[in-house]
């Protein structure tokens, strides 16, 4: 009788529930309100994939399945399809809590998922560049587009490798938002979620976004290039 009592409570506290999610994994107290809100939702996703016996790293590689998807409405003219393409685009988001929450619950990240993880948020920034690139040239058959989509790419990745490479003061608002390249959880989504709601009324604002990320982007990677020449200084 003792045993099977035992084997009850065994069983008990084997099983996975959304409540043990919560408790397990836990939140970021520097978490804004907008990622708050994702784990509110992911563990929903991370309960599923938990039954389904997918690993973290499997999940973090199935996070770019949505992106892909949604960035392909981004070649439409239509805005309504680019926010489309941002719902679409909330699943890699979530997704991309779930990953961690699966780790962190089966204690068991990974070197792959780490590196994964790290370039990923980069990547997906890229991947919606591309296809924002191709959506704005079809929509205005002006090779200007390329020009500022390329810079934007490229400094991206730039600013991502000097993060990896160096430890350099994040002390401004322009590096704070897009100066790693990691912007939280695929924030070029959003930054263009709001161009096509405005171009609702207007076809000039995704065409204008993609110009000041085209223009900002080295400008924040000199930025981040003078603000490891003076930390370096301070080591010395």
């Amino acid at each position: 009788m003792h045993g099977e009592i035992m084997k009850q409570v065994v069983r008990e506290d084997d099983k996975i529930t959304i409540k043990k999610i919560r408790e397990k994994t836990g939140k970021n107290k520097r978490m804004d309100w907008y990622q708050k809100k994702l784990r509110n939702i992911s563990p929903y996703f991370t309960w599923f994939f938990l039954h389904a016996g997918i690993s973290a790293d499997q999940v973090t590689l199935l996070s770019i399945l949505p992106v892909i998807f949604g960035s392909f409405l981004l070649l439409f003219k239509n805005p309504l399809y680019w926010i489309l393409g941002w719902v679409i685009m909330q699943l890699y988001c979530i997704i991309d809590c779930a990953d961690g929450e699966v780790a962190r619950y089966k204690n068991n990240s990974t070197k792959f998922g780490l590196v994964v993880d790290e370039f990923l948020h980069p990547v997906v920034n890229v991947i919606v560049l591309i296809f924002v690139m191709f959506g704005l040239f079809f929509m205005y058959k002006s090779f200007y587009v390329f020009i500022f989509g390329v810079s934007a790419i490229v400094f991206i990745l730039l600013n991502r490798l000097l993060k990896l490479s160096f430890s350099f003061e994040k002390n401004s608002i322009l590096s704070k938002h897009i100066g790693g390249g990691k912007i939280p959880l695929g924030g070029l989504i959003h930054v263009f979620l709001i161009a096509s709601i405005l171009d609702t009324f207007s076809y000039n604002f995704r065409l204008l976004f993609l110009i000041l990320i085209g223009i900002i982007s080295p400008l924040v990677f000199v930025q981040n290039m003078i603000n490891e020449y003076k930390s370096s200084l301070g080591r010395k």
